[in-house]
């Protein structure tokens, strides 16, 4: 994939996210925590996705509403695995400081 295409991509895609979560009706708030968590990164996973499909002669329509899910399914398991990890590492350290400092 040549870099002018990456960035093709990738422009065409953060268009079509906004179009698609503008269209869901979402409240306020639950539109603001999609598009902070949403915030940032290279969207790899769905840019290698419409590169395949367009390299092998699909239409960006049949990739688009993929290319999406896959990212947003991408960030949900990212911030549940966060959410995860901050409550162990919360709950071992209220365990240890519970055995060995009071």
């Amino acid at each position: 994939m040549k870099n002018n295409n990456f960035s093709k991509y990738q422009l065409l895609f953060n268009t079509s996210l906004n179009d698609i979560l503008n269209k869901q009706g979402l409240s306020n708030d639950l539109y603001n925590m999609i598009t902070y968590a949403l915030n940032g990164g290279k969207r790899l996973r769905p840019i290698i996705s419409i590169d395949m499909c367009l390299s092998l002669g699909g239409k960006l329509e049949d990739v688009i509403n993929f290319a999406v899910a896959i990212e947003l399914i991408h960030v949900w398991i990212m911030m549940i695995i966060v959410e995860i990890i901050y409550h162990f590492i919360k709950n071992f350290l209220n365990i240890r400081l519970k055995l060995y400092l009071i």
